[in-house]
C-alpha cells in the first residue's frame, strides 16, 4: 500500500495537474475572446467608414441629380420661343413689325 505522504503527493501532483489544464483553458478562452472581440470591433469601425462614404456620395449624387435637373431645364428654356425671342432682342436690336422703337438721345 501506498504511504500517506505518497497519496498526498499523488494528490498534489494531481492537483496541479488539473489547475495546469485549467489555467491553459482560460488562457485559450481569453485568447478567444481577444480575437473575436477585435475582429468584432474592425469589423465595426469598416462599417462606420463604409457607411461614412456612402453618406458623402450620396450627398453627392445628390449634387449631381440637382445640376442635372438645372442644366436640363435650361436646355429646355434655350429651345424655347421665349429665350430666342430675348437673344435676339439684345443681342441683334431685333423687334416685332407692329413694335415701335423709341430711340432717346442725351
Amino acid at each position: 500500500m501506498d504511504k500517506p505522504k505518497d497519496i498526498a503527493k499523488k494528490q498534489k501532483a494531481k492537483r496541479a495537474k488539473k489547475f495546469t489544464l485549467m489555467m491553459v483553458q482560460v488562457a485559450l478562452l481569453a485568447a478567444l475572446l481577444f480575437f473575436f472581440g477585435y475582429a468584432a470591433f474592425s469589423t465595426m469601425q469598416e462599417i462606420a467608414a463604409t457607411e461614412a462614404e456612402i453618406a458623402t456620395l450620396s450627398l453627392s449624387i445628390d449634387g449631381a441629380n440637382q445640376e442635372a435637373e438645372r442644366l436640363r431645364a435650361d436646355s429646355e428654356y434655350r429651345q424655347s420661343e421665349a429665350f430666342i425671342e430675348r437673344i435676339a432682342r439684345q443681342w441683334l436690336g431685333l423687334v416685332r413689325r407692329d413694335e415701335i422703337i423709341f430711340i432717346i438721345e442725351d
